[in-house]
């Protein structure tokens, strides 16, 4: 209960980088059961779970935590990233998954519906973190670190960066790295 109150901070990141990052972490290699229907994604991708990024992209889209809501057509599914948002700032948010429509946007019932956050761009974390802890009551003395970074280099949890052999945002979006053989890019 004492941590009720505090004020919550969360990351926006561009959503194709999402992508890139989920794809170099592998996690469908081990736990893909949790997520989606195996037999239905080796009927249109057999050599699953090694993926190029193209067919990750599809499977990813296609498959991974589907949720039905029998008020969105199948073309306006909320895709994973914004399930993502939902699941973590919401307040009761499988209940928001079945109010989502056209309506419910446009009325903006969803601020109702979700905790205050303090959203931080990834793109620019380490400026909007300081001024995020800033205003919770950090010194500038005590974010000196985070500042002497730089832009360019961003605070993250040690071990938890994993190798894209110099693939990023800009290299994945190119479309020779999603190429469509059995071939995983990396």
């Amino acid at each position: 209960m004492e941590h009720r109150n505090k004020p919550i901070g969360g990351l926006i990141r561009h959503p194709f980088d999402q992508y890139v990052s989920q794809y170099f972490f592998r996690w469908w290699r081990t736990r893909s059961e949790h997520y989606c229907d195996v037999i239905r994604v080796k009927e249109n991708c057999p050599h699953f779970p090694n993926l190029s990024f193209g067919e990750f992209l599809r499977v990813y889209t296609n498959e991974f935590g589907r949720l039905f809501n029998p008020r969105l057509p199948k073309e306006d599914e909320l895709g994973w990233y914004s399930r993502g948002i939902v699941k973590k700032f919401f307040r009761d948010p499988w209940h928001t998954f079945y109010e989502i429509d056209d309506e419910y946007i446009a009325g903006e019932r969803w601020r109702g519906d979700m905790f205050g956050v303090h959203f931080l761009q990834t793109w620019n974390l380490n400026r909007e973190l300081c001024d995020f802890l800033r205003e919770v009551g950090y010194s500038t003395g005590e974010l000196k670190f985070i500042l002497d970074k730089g832009d360019k280099d961003t605070v993250r949890p040690s071990g938890q960066v994993k190798d894209r052999g110099g693939g990023g945002l800009t290299t994945f979006s190119r479309p020779e790295r999603m190429c469509s053989s059995g071939t995983a890019i990396g």
